[in-house]
């Protein structure tokens, strides 16, 4: 019964999330542009063309792009597509650059759930209690 219901709250948190980001960008016109140059890193991973992908952050990054906002892109596209280990491990590198971003921290929270170590779930999702980003 535990296990049900801890796959239901996360079902509910995954939709929560998504809904949000949906939301979020039909509130927000200017959040659209914003969204418009990782189009292209989306349709990539869409793809699975995951190493185009990486290189095309590292090309960003190496433009001048935001290091923890390119980051956490990619990590959100990975766990779009239920790519659960490559988004964590680009999640975790865009909150060393900045910490105070509680979606990072959710969506590295159920990546961890969904890898099976709760422990680190609960920690990412502890981190960006009360915090904004």
């Amino acid at each position: 019964m535990n296990r049900l219901k801890s796959s239901v709250l996360l079902l509910a948190a995954v939709l929560a999330l998504r809904f949000a980001a949906q939301a979020q960008t039909a509130d927000h016109p200017a959040h659209k542009g914003a969204e418009e140059p990782y189009a292209e890193l989306e349709a990539l991973i869409a793809q699975r063309q995951y190493a185009r992908a990486e290189q095309m952050v590292g090309r960003r990054l190496a433009t001048g792009d935001d290091p923890a906002a390119t980051y956490f892109h990619i990590g959100k596209s990975y766990f779009d597509h239920d790519e659960w280990q490559r988004s964590a491990g680009f999640l975790e590198k865009s909150l060393k650059f900045k910490g105070l971003n509680d979606q990072a921290h959710q969506l590295l929270g159920l990546d961890w759930r969904k890898l099976h170590r709760p422990d680190d779930a609960e920690a990412a999702f502890g981190g960006g209690k009360g915090k904004s980003g």
